[in-house]
């Protein structure tokens, strides 16, 4: 668990010290697991506190519990609040990672047998900008895989909207058409990304 950068700072002290002691040149990783009120609260002073760190993962259960939350279900919505009262958490995860160059990863959903409820879960967390989401269960994996991973459809899009912007830029034009809506340098960094 993670609540504070001086906790990355010690990680970061005890690697350093073994790469030194046995010659590993490449530093090691760090993935960590934001999932406390207190995490939340500096993620963004975590997510900058070390050249180790690689991704950040959000605990919802945990977190949730941290809160006070009126919930006893893992990574999944309590219907009484009206829309996703864990958006502002995981929206916060995925700037702090993306201000800092690390991936966000999504928690689990613990209700295994409800595959329905956790393609929701997972819808939600790859909309904002996650790029992945724990399997607790073997039968979650291909779901979360299938979420995660772009469609033909959504990878041809991009593909048909860089071809246009260089055929455009081709002809001097910073923007273009294509399928009656206009597309620029934004919609060329969003199909690079997808």
């Amino acid at each position: 668990k993670v609540g504070v950068p001086a906790d990355i700072y010690m990680v970061d002290v005890l690697l350093t010290q073994i790469e030194e002691s046995v010659g590993i040149v490449e530093p090691i990783g760090i993935e960590i697991l934001i999932e406390t009120a207190l995490g939340m609260s500096n993620a963004e002073a975590i997510a900058a506190s070390s050249r180790r760190l690689e991704a950040m993962h959000f605990g919802s259960g945990d977190f949730a519990a941290s809160c006070q939350a009126r919930t006893v279900e893992i990574g999944s919505l309590n219907p009484d609040y009206p829309g996703d009262q864990l958006h502002y958490a995981m929206s916060r995860i995925v700037v702090a990672c993306r201000a800092y160059g690390l991936r966000p990863i999504d928690g689990p959903y613990d209700n295994f047998k409800d595959l329905e409820g956790l393609e929701a879960a997972a819808k939600r967390a790859s909309a904002i900008g996650f790029e992945g989401k724990w399997a607790i269960h073997p039968s979650q994996i291909d779901l979360v895989n299938s979420v995660f991973s772009p469609s033909y459809a959504e990878v041809d899009q991009a593909k048909r909207i860089i071809t246009a912007l260089e055929e455009a830029a081709k002809s001097g034009k910073g923007a273009a058409t294509l399928d009656g809506r206009m597309i620029d340098a934004v919609s060329a960094r969003m199909a690079e990304n997808l």
